[in-house]
């Protein structure tokens, strides 16, 4: 099977994020991957809690930030901490480029202390 599209179970079943890589491994260490993998089939999906939202899957794995975009999405919750992957995320301009004013005035912001409680807001952690 191509992992190369989204991973979906359709109807009553589990959709993992395009590179699901992460939430396969999930399923390994809970140790239900070799039951649930035949059930996963690709599916074209932009939005993996999307599939839930039309009623196309059940469950949803995916980063929380990326499934609080969703509208009428219910999130139940985070998986266990031994599960978590974290995803460092970093910000920085090209010195010699177009907008090298633009991009630093952009850091500047991210950095501000405002900016952590708007970015907790959208589900990432600090």
């Amino acid at each position: 099977m191509s992992w190369g599209g989204s991973l979906c179970r359709l109807a009553a079943g589990t959709c993992l994020p395009k590179s699901g890589r992460g939430e396969i491994l999930n399923l390994e260490r809970l140790g239900i991957a070799q039951s649930v993998m035949p059930e996963l089939s690709p599916a074209a999906v932009y939005r993996v809690g999307e599939t839930v939202v039309k009623g196309e899957a059940d469950i949803a794995l995916h980063q929380i930030q990326e499934l609080m975009a969703v509208p009428s999405i219910e999130i139940v919750g985070p998986l266990p901490s031994d599960l978590h992957s974290i995803t460092a995320f970093s910000a920085a301009g090209l010195a010699t480029g177009k907008e090298a004013e633009a991009a630093k005035t952009l850091v500047e912001f991210l950095r501000a202390p405002g900016a952590a409680a708007g970015l907790r807001a959208k589900g990432f952690e600090m």
